[in-house]
């Protein structure tokens, strides 16, 4: 060993973690907050065929959702990993 502090790249992977579940939180928000958004503005005005709420929460829905799904597990997969090497460390 080169006398490092065995906890300090734990704690950047637990930033880590913690940031990839912060993102993914959001990516996974913005969806159903534009959904949301959709449904009222569909209450309020006429319904048409095309609109551009409608329109941009279905892009939300196809493009962010599942990116959001992606970092959720990257972010519980790098939980566990920094669960399982605190208790190596300890």
């Amino acid at each position: 060993m080169t006398g490092e502090d065995p906890y300090d790249g734990l704690e950047r992977l637990r930033r880590v973690a913690r940031g990839l579940l912060w993102t993914a939180l959001a990516c996974l928000t913005a969806p159903a907050i534009a959904l949301l958004g959709a449904n009222l503005y569909e209450h309020l005005e006429q319904p048409t065929d095309m609109h551009l709420p409608g329109l941009l929460s279905a892009a939300l829905v196809f493009y962010l959702a599942p990116v959001g799904v992606v970092l959720l597990l990257l972010a519980l997969l790098a939980g566990a990993w920094a669960w399982w090497l605190g208790r190596a460390v300890d």
